[in-house]
């Protein structure tokens, strides 16, 4: 898919994500990459990541990657997120790596098989919540459609926070059930699952109470990702209690000054 052509907070609060192009440039992608792939492997262990068939994700805080703390003060990376987040922002959390291998995960929207799921159910309306964080999945390879990615149906986020605000019992039975086809979908929600597809330095938010899942790889290139997660100082304040949540001890220390700025350790 393109990126879109309205502004990314207008895709974002109509489709639920958005891609927003070249974040990175290829000296800057080629380095992350190579740190990254230097951690997980297809063998990696699970003291390390967890591992969901395919998928090798990095545990946090516990394990981060110094070349990819430098990423998150890049003022073109900065310029991504500003838009996204109501007044000043910081970062909300150690860069989570997440390598999608050749193999099953979710389905895949062209064989009209893929399964959805939601990141829990939101508790308050969507235009409270919507830009007190951002979720900023930036790609270390180019994303291809088959390729593992991120899969997304548009729009269903409005569709979920209307069922949580009118219908009780259908929240009871999806805090259960967090399984959605195109057979148990929402009622109303049009099925149409869209894979969010970008070249190696761009970058994509997606809404984390919209229905997605990735999708299964079916190339040799893996999906090679790591996710930003950004928040608003107001609402997340950077308390002791929230760092030590967020960051383990060693990430702390090593911080650069800036570092610690934007994670609201300092200033």
């Amino acid at each position: 898919m393109k990126a879109h052509e309205s502004s990314p907070r207008e895709a974002f609060d109509r489709d639920g994500y958005c891609v927003v192009a070249g974040l990175l440039d290829a000296a800057t992608v080629a380095a992350g990459r190579a740190a990254i792939e230097r951690l997980v492997t297809p063998s990696t262990p699970e003291s390390v990541t967890y591992i969901w068939g395919s998928r090798r994700q990095t545990r946090t805080p516990g394990v981060f990657i110094p070349e990819l703390d430098e990423i998150a003060l890049r003022p073109r990376v900065l310029e991504a997120v500003a838009p996204m987040i109501d007044g000043p922002f910081r970062l909300g959390g150690t860069p989570i790596v997440v390598v999608t291998f050749r193999g099953k995960v979710g389905g895949n929207a062209q064989d009209d098989n893929w399964i959805g799921h939601l990141d829990g159910l939101p508790t308050e309306p969507f235009e409270k919540i919507a830009h007190q964080r951002a979720s900023l999945w930036v790609a270390f390879a180019d994303v291809a459609p088959t390729g593992g990615a991120m899969t997304v149906v548009p729009g269903s986020h409005r569709h979920v926070h209307q069922r949580v605000a009118a219908d009780p019992a259908w929240v009871e039975r999806r805090r259960k059930e967090n399984q959605y086809t195109r057979q148990d979908g929402i009622e109303g929600m049009a099925w149409n699952p869209v894979e969010i597809t970008c070249k190696a330095g761009d970058g994509f938010f997606y809404y984390g109470h919209s229905v997605h899942s990735a999708s299964d790889n079916r190339l040799e290139q893996p999906r090679i990702v790591a996710l930003y997660n950004y928040v608003s100082r107001a609402a997340f304040p950077a308390t002791q209690e929230a760092l030590a949540k967020e960051f383990s001890p060693e990430h702390l220390k090593g911080m650069s000054p800036a570092m610690r700025r934007m994670v609201g350790a300092e200033g």
